[in-house]
């Protein structure tokens, strides 16, 4: 009965508030889609060659490991992206964070589902952990991406969501500008475990993207240091190849 009356509320919202394309914002088709067709060919899926370890793109069809990863600086166990980060992709990403379409998380979230659904599975997780947002972003966004994807994932994949395991306690610094050793330093002693009497061993960290593993990397860091044992980082983007 409750899920007929959720249904019925959903089919409402699509009749009285049609779905836009996230990336150009035509009106779509109703109940055809999530993207546009026009568009959807500027999402381009990240496939191989990529990095065993970071899961970013490279060019070197031989080469296992990027670059960063071949010198071991990762503290997660592996990172998977669904997308390459370009114009398309940053619109989605950007518009949501900027203009409030939250209903972007939709198309994030199905494309990392489409794309990584089975690695998800396969990693045989305990819990998804959305990176957490600092107080001031949510103070002016209202909302944390991170957590809106990562709650449409655990619903679809039916995998437990703990989005206030890990708390932040500081905002970062505009990370941009920074080279890797910057970003480091920016994001140390950032995050905490909350009190819980939850100890999560095998964990999905959930992000909207994925450009050095920084801040992936600090939060395993915090996550192994009390008793986790793999963490894998899940984004709807990554960088450019390298």
């Amino acid at each position: 009965m409750i899920m007929a009356v959720e249904k019925l509320i959903e089919f409402g919202k699509d009749i009285l508030f049609p779905r836009r394309c996230p990336v150009c914002d035509d009106v779509l088709e109703f109940r055809r889609g999530l993207i546009c067709a026009k568009c959807r060919n500027k999402i381009k899926p990240l496939k191989a060659p990529f990095c065993a370890v970071c899961g970013q793109p490279v060019r070197n069809m031989e080469a296992e490991l990027c670059d960063l990863c071949s010198l071991g600086i990762h503290e997660f166990d592996k990172a998977r992206a669904a997308v390459i980060y370009n114009d398309a992709a940053a619109r989605v990403v950007l518009d949501m964070k900027n203009n409030n379409k939250r209903e972007n998380a939709d198309f994030m979230a199905s494309c990392i589902l489409e794309r990584l659904g089975r690695d998800i599975i396969n990693f045989r997780p305990d819990g998804i952990v959305p990176v957490p947002a600092a107080e001031n972003v949510l103070a002016e966004r209202g909302f944390n991406q991170a957590e809106i994807i990562a709650l449409k994932i655990s619903k679809y994949l039916h995998i437990p969501l703990y989005n206030s395991y890990v708390k932040r306690l500081k905002a970062a610094k505009q990370q941009k500008s920074l080279d890797l050793k910057g970003r480091r330093k920016n994001l140390k002693k950032s995050f905490i475990i909350q009190k819980n009497d939850v100890k999560l061993k095998r964990v999905i960290l959930v992000d909207d993207v994925y450009t050095t593993g920084c801040t992936a990397d600090e939060l395993t860091s915090v996550l192994k240091s009390k008793g986790a044992d793999s963490v894998m980082s899940v984004t709807f983007a990554a960088g450019v190849p390298r």
